[in-house]
């Protein structure tokens, strides 16, 4: 049997909170906790899961040419990374963490 983790990929901060979330989520589903309410933690799980997802969309991976210099060797490259560059959905996805947040911080309150 095949471990289906083993391949998986976790080189940002990003992705563990997507993965954590998702964690949390499926335990509060199938276990009954009992310091804290399912509802909260699931709330509270899907707020980790849809910010880390709207920060994967606002951290594209992003490549540039660099012109040749004596950095570079003398010859051009190609610098690559994950600068934040906005988008939309990613701006969606984190206003949706943000209330799912602030309702599992008032329901745990009241």
């Amino acid at each position: 049997m095949v471990n289906p983790l083993s391949n998986l990929k976790l080189k940002d901060w990003y992705h563990i909170m997507i993965v954590t979330g998702l964690f949390l989520f499926i335990l509060s589903i199938t276990v009954e906790l009992v310091a804290i309410d399912n509802k909260v933690v699931q709330l509270f799980s899907l707020s980790m899961f849809f910010y880390g997802l709207g920060e994967m969309i606002n951290h594209p991976l992003q490549e540039r040419i660099l012109p040749p210099s004596m950095f570079t060797g003398g010859v051009p490259m190609i610098g690559s990374g994950h600068p934040r560059k906005n988008s939309p959905i990613g701006i969606f996805f984190l206003l949706i963490a943000a209330i799912l947040l602030l309702v599992s911080i008032y329901k745990m309150i009241f």
